[in-house]
């Protein structure tokens, strides 16, 4: 009987490759665009805009807000179309500039002065006031005064109106909450660039003149409302 010849055993072997890393090269990266601040370019930009709103009160003053246009501003600027809308991308956005740019000219809040508490807080405040409204430019002070003018000082007006009520609130005990509002009214209007204007063009009035005589009408009103009498409903 023949013994029978083992099976060759066959041995696997097996190479194991070291995994190789490739160093990453900085020419893998997406190229990185620098950012540099030119002063000069940032200047002009800054002068592009402010002749471009500078154009946007010219135009409102002379046409109101029925004929006011991108174009039209634009010509006025002495700009291109495209440089109006790089700067504002609509004309609303245009338009809503304008309030912050009147602040920058001189128009101003009664935030900016100290709390006013009594007629009299209000009635020592209007030099002031008058000088400050005298100051701002006429081409701007038409242009806020046109509809569109009115509509962005809304807000302004209202907060205006909460000042002059706080302050006069200690000479309106004995009136009623129509007649409280009345004074506000009368007392907003004595308080405003068109009085300024009225003395002015009316009276041939100046300003420290004019702030005089609604100084004294507001103490006289008040002393007027204050006094001893039966109570209004």
């Amino acid at each position: 009987m023949l013994a029978e010849t083992p099976a060759p055993v066959c041995k696997l072997h097996y190479n194991y490759r070291r995994p190789e890393w490739k160093m990453k090269s900085k020419t893998d990266d997406p190229p990185k665009r620098r950012t540099y601040r030119s002063p000069l370019r940032e200047e002009r930009a800054a002068q592009t805009r402010e002749a471009i709103l500078d154009a946007l009160v010219r135009v409102m003053a002379k046409n109101g807000i029925a004929e006011l246009s991108i174009p039209m501003v634009a010509r006025e600027a002495g700009v291109s179309i495209p440089s109006v809308y790089r700067y504002f991308p609509t004309k609303r956005a245009l338009i809503a500039a304008l309030n912050e740019y009147a602040f920058r000219k001189g128009s101003f809040d009664f935030s900016e002065f100290p709390p006013l508490e009594t007629p009299d807080d209000l009635a020592d405040i209007i030099p002031l006031t008058f000088q400050r409204r005298e100051a701002i430019e006429a081409t701007l002070s038409a242009a806020m005064s046109s509809s569109i003018g009115h509509a962005i000082r809304r807000p302004e007006f209202e907060e205006r109106a909460k000042y002059l009520a706080r302050a006069l609130r200690p000479a309106t005990k004995r009136l009623s909450r129509r007649e409280a509002a009345w004074l506000r009214d009368v007392v907003f209007i004595l308080n405003s660039h068109a009085s300024v204007r009225a003395f002015k063009e009316y009276l041939n009035l100046n300003t420290q003149e004019a702030a005089k005589r609604v100084a004294w009408a507001i103490r006289t009103l008040v002393r007027g409302v204050s006094a001893p009498g039966k109570k209004r409903s």
